[in-house]
């Protein structure tokens, strides 16, 4: 997008310290430049400021205090941030504030991870007790969702929530209803959390100031502050967004009690159900912790007999549950020393009598690239075989294929955050909403930010009802479509001749091969209106920055690779690469795609 014009500065002075910061930056933001903290609670640098808790209000000189979180810097102004009156004034909001909050001893957040902001303020200020003030009717609970606690009482009314879900991860399920007192927030149509549309992302959680919503303890592991937890710094292990997150590990449980997300460039403290609250797993009951051998004289393997399967086909019970009970005690307890020695004892007996390709190995895109290297490198020096995979030449195997050819690499050439410097953006089959939520919210985030969006997928995901434009065309003709476009992009000149020139092979073979797909031929193979077509191409063309992202929608498919192609070109011809807010991006499934490819776990 067109980079912003270049601001005039204004200089200033708070609390005896002078600031020059640029023309629009709000005091409280030049405050924190100087190293003075101005308190709030409805404010976070994430959000636009709406001033509504006044808890951040400063003297400037004026008849009345300003909030400090929307009141834009004026040059030669003196700004006053902890006055007798600035402090007094304070105060009394955190009483006022205080007066429906739950006991401190009783409050979902206190008694939990103890970092309730309110509170905080409370101990400021030394409020011990509000005497005088009534209190209000209670305005409920709501303990629908599985995870997450709501306590309308404990809520201030900051909006933070409500900016948390609309403004960060676009999702609008979060809203204010009611009048006077009996105002609460409230989910879609006032209706339960548990009922709602809230796809549980945590969110609002992690940006509530108050115990007015909080984190449900996760199989029956007390939720402790984060002084009496370890905190572990890590790389969400779902999907290829690689969100950074803090495990807080109860030691003594052995288990982790809640998951924060950690603020860096890659997905900004954001994250979604799956890395906030996906990781009971590590606590379950039925997780292998030691190794296990075969008893001998047990059933043999394959599927196995009725009474150990259950009522269910095949290997598992209905719900793709094993029944432990019962499988268990066909297997012993082993040391790591025998487990090992069996296997290494077994593996050398089929290589003697089968030779190298009786053996194979199957590694994971879940791995690090330290456990890729040494797994194939046990394969292939070891038993002397190629035959070493793992799943990406499942989901992209197609996309890989054809970035090798066109690009000369099969990694992605940009990033999910980058789509905020590009005009235009072309998500295709892919939906991201459920498989890579988060990069969904920078998407959906570029979009309210002025970014094109154009989501073609034979299926409609819910990440259409953001695009500008939708094409639900044919399954199995994105090539027509593409072309299509191409052929427009080239017969309006609205191609990149020197990028061409200099960058690409083959433009003539191409330009040959798109003759032939006009608008209206390619909506006869598509579906999609040839106005339409033509519209895309415009966009595209006259963007200044344009991206690709694209799913296994583009992939596994039959033509996966020629589908991959045209993405390619669509960016070649055009030199929508290379540059801030272009590139190409298959979205990968794992979370060490790239990482496990790039060590040697695939047969090539």
């Amino acid at each position: 997008m067109p980079a912003p014009p270049e601001s005039s500065t204004v200089t200033l002075s708070i609390d005896g310290r002078e600031a020059t910061v640029p023309e629009g930056t709000t005091i409280w933001t030049a405050a924190k430049e100087v190293g003075i903290e101005i308190p709030v609670l409805c404010h976070d640098e994430r959000y636009d400021p709406v001033g509504v808790c006044r808890m951040c209000a400063v003297d400037v000189g004026g008849r009345v205090l300003a909030a400090a979180c929307v009141r834009p810097c004026e040059d030669g102004m003196d700004v006053k941030t902890a006055t007798p009156s600035v402090e007094k004034q304070r105060a009394t909001l955190t009483k006022l504030l205080l007066v429906d909050q739950p006991p401190i001893d009783e409050d979902p957040k206190e008694t939990t991870t103890a970092d309730n902001d309110l509170l905080s303020l409370v101990r400021d200020y030394g409020v011990i007790q509000v005497n005088g003030i009534p209190r209000g009717q209670g305005r409920g609970e709501d303990h629908s969702n599985p995870v997450i606690s709501v306590n309308h009482d404990a809520c201030i009314l900051c909006d933070r929530c409500i900016r948390a879900c609309d403004d960060i991860q676009g999702n609008d399920v979060i809203g204010r209803t009611g009048k006077g007192y009996s105002t609460r927030i409230s989910f879609d149509l006032d209706d339960p959390m548990g009922e709602s549309s809230c796809v549980t992302c945590g969110e609002c959680v992690a940006a509530c100031p108050t115990g007015a919503i909080v984190n449900k303890p996760i199989r029956s592991v007390p939720i402790r502050p984060r002084s009496q937890l370890d905190q572990v710094e890590t790389v969400c292990p779902y999907c290829g967004v690689g969100c950074a997150l803090t495990f807080n590990v109860d030691r003594e449980a052995n288990a982790i009690a809640f998951t924060d997300g950690r603020a860096q460039p890659g997905s900004q403290g954001r994250l979604c159900v799956k890395g906030r609250y996906g990781f009971d797993y590590a606590a379950s009951p039925q997780r292998l912790t030691k190794p296990l051998i075969r008893v001998e004289g047990s059933y043999p393997k394959g599927p196995l007999s009725e009474d150990v399967k259950g009522e269910g086909t095949g290997r598992r019970k209905p719900g793709g549950l094993v029944d432990y009970d019962q499988v268990l005690p066909h297997f012993r307890e082993a040391s790591w020393e025998e487990a090992l020695d069996l296997v290494a004892e077994r593996l050398q007996a089929i290589h003697a009598e089968h030779g190298s390709q009786a053996i194979a190995g199957f590694g994971s895109a879940k791995c690090s690239n330290e456990e890729a290297y040494l797994f194939q490198k046990l394969i292939r020096a070891g038993f002397g075989t190629n035959n070493i995979d793992h799943c990406t030449r499942l989901c992209h195997a197609s996309s890989v294929a054809a970035l090798f050819e066109g690009v000369g690499s099969g990694a992605v050439s940009t990033t999910y955050g980058d789509i905020v410097n590009a005009d235009v953006a072309i998500l295709a089959g892919t939906n991201t909403t459920a498989n890579h939520p988060v990069a969904s919210s920078f998407f959906k985030q570029a979009k309210r930010r002025g970014t094109k969006l154009v989501v073609v997928d034979p299926r409609r995901e819910r990440i259409a009802d953001h695009a500008d434009i939708y094409c639900q065309l044919k399954p199995g003709t994105d090539v027509a479509f593409y072309n299509g476009v191409m052929h427009e992009l080239i017969r309006l000149g609205l191609i990149d001749e020197q990028f061409i020139a200099e960058r690409v092979d083959g433009y003539e073979d191409l330009k040959r091969t798109v003759e032939g797909y006009p608008p209206e031929r390619a909506a006869q193979f598509c579906g999609i209106d040839a106005d339409t077509i033509r519209e895309i191409a415009r966009l595209w063309g006259e963007a200044e920055a344009a991206v690709v992202y694209w799913g296994m929608g583009i992939s596994q498919h039959t033509t996966g690779t020629d589908n991959a192609r045209c993405l390619i070109a669509l960016c070649s011809i055009t030199g929508q690469v290379g540059r801030p807010g272009t590139g190409l991006h298959p979205l990968r499934g794992q979370n060490n795609v790239q990482g496990a490819s790039d060590a040697g776990l695939i047969p090539m």
